[in-house]
């Protein structure tokens, strides 16, 4: 078979020719694939294009969560438009069925309009009348196994959750079997909000500041977003009592369009963690260089492949063959490689699929790969490549003669070849660079100095049930062998604090909404957080700790407190307590908090009042020795069972959690960081393919040279000469390209890596190591052949 006689006579340049094939189809499927995937997020909803969620501004940063008694007045407002709000509880909640009992995580409060607004193909139900009436849910299929196994339509079940100590009997009304993988609607369980309703503490869903809820609005046709955002203004100072200074958009300032949600990462506290546009674009970007790369190394290869040849299809022509039989044959030899290199492709894309989600996190499927056209058009982008390769055959091809003279085809050529080559590698260069600075910025924000300690601390959800007696849990874990400390607090490190507190001055009008957190006087020592001035809660024997309060460093600038310690704040905030929904304090500042890096690095230090309120703690927070953790966490959860029996003991590690922070962006690198080495190697093998063209060009010239006395040095000399000059061109052109993409990509966060331009160098010498290291073998090979054996062939 002529081809496979084709492929053992080059073997070099067809094995090169098929790889560069294999990686182009391989890693575009895969990029093309994730990239559509996270870009078409929860456009399967009807009208997609016309639903919307509410935001507000915080004091650093946009946030997507707002308060409860926002929907109720958009639906008074505008009664043609479908309004929605959810609203996610922090804690994790008890349900039963029987003898099954389990926590769960991912329950959401939805009142009757969520799925009129949101659609589910795989809805069993009334999605009208489903979340209408208290007590009813909705469930996935993961929990109808879960309590339910064997049961295939649950709707009409029931099941029992408990809340604040009481259990209560839920209806299931619907049921969606699985929700689609391109959502960022992450639940498993909704219940009505009319439920919540009646078990929330009176006041919760009438005050302002409690900014818990997700509020989305599905504009009716006619309609258009910029028209319901002019409007907020006037819409707050019709319903919402601000005082002079305060601004309507820090209750809702514009409108989001769903299918951006995913694609924004700089909106705090969304239902599940966004991907970073410019990651998803930096992927996109990559696939698109290795598919020039690949284009480039195939087309080079062929016009290596052709001057190889040249002298035998002379001789062919010479002897009558047409330039049609010349063609076909080229032709033949093509298809041959693109039929090899399509089917290591394919198999690589099944074969390494779960390699790939792992990387990036992604779900795709093997039936999501065959059910969708990106296989077709990513080969058709192969055809593409070898279609260009083959039209500059034929082009070449057609001026063959027998009378062709190498050394002016080769100058056909020649500039093309340097063109290509400088281009590789510029892009190797910058690609490295990126990588490296792409991989430092993420473990810069993994160990930046966040201002406490993370370390050997574990964090029980569960600070709903030590409200009543807080002392009675953290005296007996103290008594623990292994465990440090023990600590309450409502929000732990690494969270956005959504919840807002009025403070004032006395005496004077102007009032804030400053972010509080609920602590225990062991809580800032625990997290070993400095006080630059005044003393903390545990530095002190005042009897009424709820007295006094403490204010970060960010909070005495806003207040503009010439002289913070001792000064007296006035505070309002609702409680969510039934014996108290509303709290008014007059506190005398304790001590100032240095300003830590609470929340995500993505945004600055906010403004912070740090008070003790029992009534809101959620988490206990533990520090333990390193030394035989395993025990230590044995003998908690012995502790917890005995002091809470039937509720589970479940924990987790703050710095685990601090890091699942930046778990999308860590795997965003990591494939980042796959395709950059992909798109080097890509590069070397076709630097490899023109230094042997190099070679062949040079081999006369180095023998005579030889010949005449020159040494190694000399040789390695002249071979390297032409190369040192691409080099050089291919860093003058990688320089300014990385800066401004540096400072574009670094520009979204508010800590960034002092990266100077020796990340640049350090690439440049990186893919000047590795092109040595290719080419060492075959210059050697080259210098130390018998210059008359290649003369004597000549």
């Amino acid at each position: 078979m002529r081809p496979l006689r084709f492929l053992r006579k080059n073997l070099t340049l067809s094995i090169l020719a098929v790889l560069a094939i294999t990686t182009t189809a391989t890693v575009n499927y895969w990029s093309l694939a994730y990239v559509w995937q996270e870009l078409t997020y929860d456009n399967f909803h009807d009208d997609s294009e016309s639903i919307f969620r509410v935001i507000r501004k915080g004091s650093t940063a946009s946030v997507a969560t707002t308060a409860f008694p926002l929907v109720p007045m958009l639906r008074t407002e505008y009664p043609q438009i479908t309004s929605s709000r959810i609203f996610k509880d922090r804690s994790k909640v008890v349900f039963t069925k029987e003898d099954r009992t389990f926590f769960e995580t991912k329950m959401v409060w939805a009142d009757s309009n969520f799925l009129k607004i949101f659609t589910f193909d795989n809805f069993v139900g009334n999605p009208s009348s489903a979340l209408v009436n208290p007590l009813a849910i909705v469930i996935t299929g993961e929990v109808r196994d879960r309590y339910l196994p064997g049961v295939e339509n649950p709707v009409g079940e029931s099941l029992e959750f408990e809340w604040n100590g009481n259990t209560y009997p839920l209806l299931i009304t619907g049921f969606i079997e699985e929700l689609p993988n391109n959502s960022h609607l992450d639940f498993d369980i909704l219940i009505s909000f009319a439920s919540g309703i009646q078990l929330f503490p009176g006041g919760i869903t009438s005050n302002w500041t409690m900014n818990y809820c997700y509020s989305y609005m599905k504009l009716p046709a006619g309609w258009s977003r910029d028209q319901i955002e002019s409007q907020f203004s006037s819409l707050a100072a019709k319903h919402i009592s601000m005082k002079e200074g305060q601004s309507y958009d820090q209750y809702f300032s514009s409108l989001q369009p769903l299918t951006s949600i995913h694609t924004s990462n700089q909106i705090l506290g969304g239902l599940t963690t966004p991907v970073d546009l410019k990651y998803l674009w930096s992927i996109g970007a990559l696939a698109v260089i290795i598919l020039l790369v690949s284009a480039f190394n195939y087309l080079n290869l062929t016009i290596i492949e052709l001057q190889n040849r040249l002298k035998e299809l002379s001789v062919k022509k010479t002897l009558g063959a047409s330039k049609a039989a010349l063609l076909a044959g080229f032709l033949q030899e093509q298809f041959f490689k693109v039929l090899l290199g399509i089917g290591l492709a394919t198999l690589l894309i099944f074969v390494m699929l779960p390699i790939w989600n792992e990387a990036l996190g992604s779900n795709l499927t093997t039936g999501e790969i065959l059910s969708t056209p990106y296989l077709v058009f990513n080969y058709l982008l192969i055809l593409v490549i070898v279609a260009v390769a083959a039209g500059y055959a034929i082009h070449n091809t057609s001026r063959i003669t027998a009378v062709t003279s190498s050394q002016r085809s080769d100058s056909r050529g020649l500039a093309l070849r340097k063109g290509i080559m400088v281009f590789q590698l510029a892009i190797s260069v910058l690609m490295i660079a990126l990588t490296i600075l792409i991989t430092d910025q993420i473990d810069y924000l993994r160990n930046y100095g966040l201002g406490f300690n993370k370390d050997h601390t574990l964090i029980i959800p569960q600070g709903r049930q030590v409200r009543d007696n807080p002392d009675l849990i953290k005296n007996r874990f103290n008594q623990i062998s292994g465990v440090t400390s023990t600590a309450l607090s409502m929000y732990k490190p690494g969270d956005v604090v959504g919840n807002k507190i009025k403070v004032q001055l006395p005496g004077s009008n102007e009032e804030f909404n400053i972010a509080a957190n609920s602590i225990d006087e062991h809580f800032l020592p625990l997290y070993n957080i400095n006080l630059p001035a005044g003393t903390g809660f545990a530095k002190t024997h005042i009897a009424n700790k709820q007295s006094y309060l403490l204010i970060n460093e960010s909070a005495v600038k806003l207040l503009q407190l010439e002289n913070p310690i001792g000064s007296t704040l006035d505070l309002e905030f609702r409680t969510g307590q039934p014996s108290l929904p509303v709290e008014t304090r007059s506190s005398k500042v304790l001590g100032i908090v240095a300003d830590i890096n609470f929340e995500p690095l993505h945004g600055s230090v906010q403004p912070m009042v740090y008070l003790i309120k029992p009534y809101w703690y959620f988490y206990i927070s533990v520090n333990i020795s390193g030394k035989s953790a395993e025990n230590t966490i044995a003998a908690l959860e012995q502790e917890w069972n005995e002091l809470f029996p039937g509720r589970p003991f479940e924990f987790f590690f703050l710095e685990d959690s601090i890091n699942q922070i930046y778990a999308k962006e860590q795997q965003l690198a990591r494939a980042l960081n796959v395709l950059v080495i992909i798109s080097v190697l890509t590069a070397l093998l076709g630097l490899y393919g023109l230094a042997t063209d190099i070679m062949r060009r040079k081999t006369k010239e180095l023998c005579i040279r030889k010949v005449l006395g020159a040494g190694y040095l000399s040789l390695s000399g002249t071979l390297t000469k032409e190369l040192a000059t691409y080099f050089a061109i291919a860093l003058l052109l990688a320089i300014p390209t990385a800066i401004y993409v540096k400072n574009l990509w670094l520009h979204q966060f508010a800590y960034k890596v002092p990266a100077e331009i020796g990340y640049i160098l350090y690439a440049f010498l990186i893919i000047t190591t590795l092109v040595v290291m290719v080419l060492a073998k075959q210059l050697y090979r080259h210098l130390a052949q018998n210059p008359a054996n290649h003369l004597r062939a000549e």
